[in-house]
């Protein structure tokens, strides 16, 4: 073949190799912290210590609230309100709230109705679930480490 007949050849196989060579990523963001909290209503499950269901404790459970009955919502404005269930009457709680430490802790003072630290560790933060993790200091046992477990609604 003459170099005359493989000029045109050779630009089509160029102007192929341009279109299937790029491809447009359809990618999209990964949501931040602050996206994935604010997208949800949060309801409690359970609470973790040691390993164990919180509620199945007598010492714990006296501590803590009925997790179950509890329903967090973070705000946009860094606001949040919460409700839970004691004796049967609904209590309300609401507070400010940050993320801390390149976003891997908030800090609200929720907790600090319960007698727990106001800064919590974000353990784990999905699209259906947030786990909370800290250290209570609780009557007889002690230190105690937590993880309070949430789902989305």
């Amino acid at each position: 073949m003459k170099t005359s007949q493989l000029l045109p050849l050779f630009a089509l196989l160029m102007v192929f190799s341009l279109f299937t060579g790029c491809k447009k990523d359809d990618e999209t963001p990964e949501p931040s912290t602050k996206e994935k909290l604010v997208a949800h209503n949060w309801r409690g499950d359970k609470v973790m210590a040691m390993g164990m269901d919180a509620s199945t404790h007598p010492i714990l459970a006296s501590q803590i609230p009925d997790i179950k009955t509890m329903v967090l919502v973070f705000n946009e404005n860094n606001t949040y309100t919460a409700t839970y269930s004691d004796n049967g009457q609904t209590i309300p709680l609401s507070g400010t709230w940050e993320l801390r430490n390149q976003d891997k802790f908030i800090h609200f003072d929720l907790l600090a109705s319960f007698g727990l630290p106001e800064q919590v560790e974000i353990k784990t933060l999905t699209s259906s679930n947030l786990v909370l993790t800290t250290t209570a200091q609780v009557p007889v046992l002690g230190p105690t480490p937590l993880e309070v477990h949430f789902i989305a609604q």
